[in-house]
């Protein structure tokens, strides 16, 4: 399951993606990313519909609306016709305030279902991947009633879509305190084709101290539960979805062509883990979020000559450290740091999948790895996810034996 941020085609130069940049045999089953939710009518809309739109679509006249990159995105399945494509609904951006709002109303539900289900008829997606980050959490949202109204939401919104003939998948927390919070496991499970668990953004900027993006398995010192890391990576993830009573068939892991960075204080002379930071990592200069590079400037700062959004830092003077319990790597140069997976990492989760006996994997986002080949092959992280399922090769660390996974799913 691989995503497509189709804001990436306004990166500048080199680094813009656009349709034509996709692989449509890299993945079985891709995201286009996102549409969203018209907060007064309760219809699905286009996010962007100079973009997504066409001139002759409806509620354009001519001016607003360009790129047809809808039906663009549908056509790849002209190239490979075993490919689904789904329309991710939410995101980020979105928040979570007017979700609640929807949900809590039946006649508000059944108005955004529909047009959610004609929206990704209209344009010939295999289905829809619903993204409400996240109920009873972040501002705005109901903690009340977020949880069974999103069960509700997702139980109709499959029986629409499946009498169309639709997949429904949604991307879903790895943290265990927002899904108890906010999401009925086994119901939402049951009705859902995947989930797409977000097994990364475990740390980042949001924190005063260092932390992976995405680490496959915790520390002795993150048995606290007073730690910041306790019971945060995907293993203890992956556990916890089991043992509310998912089936581990329809999770899907994820996986993140970014990785997640710092800045240091100036007197700093730790440079591992937990270590104390002011501020996320200067964004970086096609993708410009504080405390985020994509995996393709990670690479661009790992061999340029200049580091000028970096002034602090040596070219080619970066040092590389993998956490033996994480087994996620991070580099630091000067007050710089930044955790993110390569491709022997990532090659670690797509084996865990396999072992775990997962329905598959998820790659947010295509458009974020190396997909021009700069560094060498193209999508160099994704290829890697995907020989890996396809093979089957699984990996069980002697620390994770079936056993103790098996205590671990019986304490959640």
């Amino acid at each position: 399951m691989c995503y497509f941020g189709a804001w990436a085609f306004y990166r500048p130069g080199e680094a813009s993606f656009d349709i034509d940049d996709i692989d449509p045999h890299l993945c079985t089953h891709l995201c286009y990313g996102f549409a969203n939710m018209d907060n007064q009518t309760w219809e699905a809309v286009a996010y962007d519909p100079w973009y997504d739109l066409a001139p002759w679509d409806e509620g354009c006249d001519g001016d607003h609306c360009h790129y047809d990159s809808f039906r663009r995105f549908n056509k790849l399945k002209e190239q490979n016709p075993a490919l689904k494509t789904l329309l991710s609904i939410g995101g980020w951006n979105t928040g979570s305030g007017q979700w609640s709002q929807m949900a809590i109303d039946p006649a508000k539900r059944k108005t955004f279902i529909g047009s959610a289900v004609l929206l990704a008829k209209t344009f010939g997606f295999s289905g829809i991947d619903f993204d409400w980050e996240y109920p009873g959490d972040r501002a705005g949202s109901d903690v009340e009633h977020d949880k069974e109204d999103f069960t509700m939401l997702v139980e109709e919104f499959a029986d629409a879509c499946h009498a169309d003939g639709l997949i429904l998948t949604a991307a879903t927390s790895p943290d265990f305190k927002r899904l108890d919070i906010g999401m009925d496991i086994p119901r939402v499970a049951a009705a859902l084709d995947f989930m797409n668990v977000m097994t990364y953004d475990y740390h980042g900027a949001w924190d005063n101290f260092t932390g992976l993006n995405t680490p496959l398995y915790g520390r002795i010192d993150e048995e606290d539960p007073d730690h910041p890391g306790y019971r945060f990576n995907v293993n203890d993830s992956i556990n916890y979805y089991i043992a509310q009573g998912a089936d581990p068939m329809k999770l899907n892991l994820g996986t993140a062509a970014y990785g997640r960075g710092f800045t240091l204080p100036d007197d700093s002379d730790t440079v591992g883990l937990y270590c104390p930071a002011y501020e996320g990592i200067p964004g970086g200069h096609n993708t410009h979020e504080p405390g985020m590079w994509s995996y393709y400037e990670i690479l661009e700062g790992l061999n340029n000559d200049t580091l000028p959004i970096l002034p602090d830092a040596t070219p080619k003077q970066w040092q590389t450290i993998v956490d033996g319990c994480a087994l996620s790597p991070f580099i630091f140069n000067g007050p710089y740091w930044i955790g993110f997976d390569n491709p022997e990492s990532i090659a670690l989760k797509a084996q865990y999948a396999n072992y775990r006996g997962l329905g598959g994997a998820m790659v947010f986002a295509l458009d974020l790895d190396d997909w021009s080949g700069k560094f060498g092959k193209k999508f160099p992280l994704a290829t890697t996810v995907k020989e890996i399922m396809e093979s089957g090769e699984s990996d069980k660390p002697s620390k994770f034996s079936p056993e103790a996974n098996t205590k671990m799913i019986a304490e959640w």
